[in-house]
């Protein structure tokens, strides 16, 4: 179960890279730069809501 949790943790991790590097493209196109989509919002929220997923949907149901 081991291995699943390190690839679980790994496909999260680029997912949210690949959230990250969306949103800084889009908002370089929409705005001329990465600080107007506020992108320290979407990655400090997105960041709390993938540890809570995770530990929700992958740690806790291992231990049980």
């Amino acid at each position: 179960m081991k291995n699943y949790i390190q690839k679980t943790l790994i496909a999260h991790l680029f997912g949210f890279l690949a959230l990250i590097l969306t949103h800084i493209f889009w908002s370089v196109n929409t705005y001329g730069n990465a600080s107007s989509g506020d992108t320290g919002i979407i990655i400090f929220w997105a960041g709390i809501f993938l540890i809570l997923f995770y530990l929700v949907f992958v740690i806790i149901p291992t231990l049980y």
